[in-house]
């Protein structure tokens, strides 16, 4: 079960999406689908169900698709950028690289454009900085540690943005200073002493 132990319900997930379908401008029925999704996803991944899980994260690009288009002033539903971002990664996974390379690139660049038009927000660039994150660990993991170094540095260009735009506030400077020292092992394990 994923965290919280909430139970498989399909039957929910149906009703769920049916009644987001038929109230599309309801946003506590779209909330509603989205947990649903959400849940229906967690289960695909904890049971290794790639296609699965890729299956989730699509329907629920779509949804998150639908709101913003529906409500675009509203932060709450810019999820679908990072929703690409991830299933980026999952397609990845699945060895499909140039829709992966599609998705990803979808999702930094909507992350992007989001985090420019909102300067004076943080929660946008945070958010761009945490996908190039993201993207690191992946690359990381699969042992490419070129393309890891490439995502991280974004992530500290954003992070270092922030912390000079706010300051007063050290969760940035703070962050960015931990994915320089994450930049520098990266560098390190990769034997490129000269960087």
């Amino acid at each position: 079960l994923p965290a919280g132990g909430a139970a498989r319900d399909p039957a929910a997930t149906a009703a769920a999406r049916w009644r987001a379908a038929d109230h599309p401008d309801v946003p506590a029925y779209q909330f509603a689908l989205v947990a649903h999704l959400g849940l229906e996803t967690l289960y695909a991944a904890g049971a290794q169900d790639v296609a699965g899980t890729a299956a989730g994260m699509s329907e629920l690009i779509a949804v998150a698709e639908g709101m913003r288009a529906r409500h675009p002033d509203v932060p709450a539903y810019r999820a679908a950028a990072h929703l690409r971002v991830g299933l980026g990664l999952i397609l990845r996974q699945r060895g499909r690289a140039a829709e992966a390379a599609a998705q990803t690139a979808a999702g930094l660049a909507e992350l992007s454009r989001m985090a420019d038009e909102h300067p004076d927000d943080p929660a946008y660039r945070w958010g761009l900085a945490e996908a190039h994150v993201q993207v690191a660990a992946y690359h990381l993991q699969v042992r490419r540690p070129a393309d890891a170094h490439t995502a991280m540095t974004a992530a500290v260009s954003h992070y270092r943005r922030l912390a000079e735009q706010f300051p007063d506030s050290l969760r940035y400077g703070r962050t960015a200073a931990q994915c320089q020292q994450n930049i520098g092992m990266n560098l390190v394990t990769s034997f490129r002493f000269a960087e």
